[in-house]
């Protein structure tokens, strides 16, 4: 996994189970922007980042960045129908079956891009958790990173699509 994610996710963890507003509240640019140059500076690349000079909203906001930033989302776009196949057939299948269907597009994901799936999506079910002291529902955060999870550029101004993409992530959280 990227230093940036487990040392962003774990802080998120730690400390922000409950803090109200997560992820709608900005960071101070400068502040940001410094935190995000130790996890570009060799030769620990965020390994050592202390915490204590940044707010629970900044880790919030750098993994934000980082995931619109990625050259391509999570899901590779290569596998971008396949992945979002089962969720079309989703009234017709029962839960379990469903279920199967997805482990399967999990496991069918390159090494890195599936642990990095499975951590985000762990992270956002924990926040999900406890959403009626944090209001972080499963919905509401799908709804910040699905676009660096699972997108693709033809789909991005399509209504249809990007429902469709937010109720996968939704069932996977």
């Amino acid at each position: 996994l990227p230093i940036i994610i487990t040392k962003c996710g774990s802080f998120l963890k730690q400390k922000g189970q409950e803090e109200v507003g997560l992820f709608e509240t900005a960071s101070c640019p400068e502040r940001l922007q410094g935190l995000r140059s130790k996890f570009e500076s060799p030769p620990k690349y965020g390994k050592n980042v202390d915490w204590k000079a940044y707010c629970i909203k900044d880790a919030a906001n750098l993994l934000s960045l980082y995931l619109t930033e990625l050259p391509e989302p999570v899901v590779p776009w290569s596998m971008y129908e396949q992945f979002r196949l089962p969720m079309h057939f989703r009234l017709p299948l029962p839960h379990a079956e469903l279920s199967e269907e997805y482990a399967d597009q999990i496991l069918s994901l390159p090494g890195p891009n599936r642990r990095v799936l499975l951590y985000l999506l762990g992270l956002m079910a924990l926040l999900a958790f406890k959403h009626e002291r944090n209001g972080l529902t499963a919905a509401k955060q799908v709804s910040l990173f699905q676009p660096g999870l699972l997108s693709h550029p033809a789909d991005r101004l399509d209504a249809e699509e990007v429902a469709l993409n937010r109720n996968t992530l939704v069932y996977l959280i």
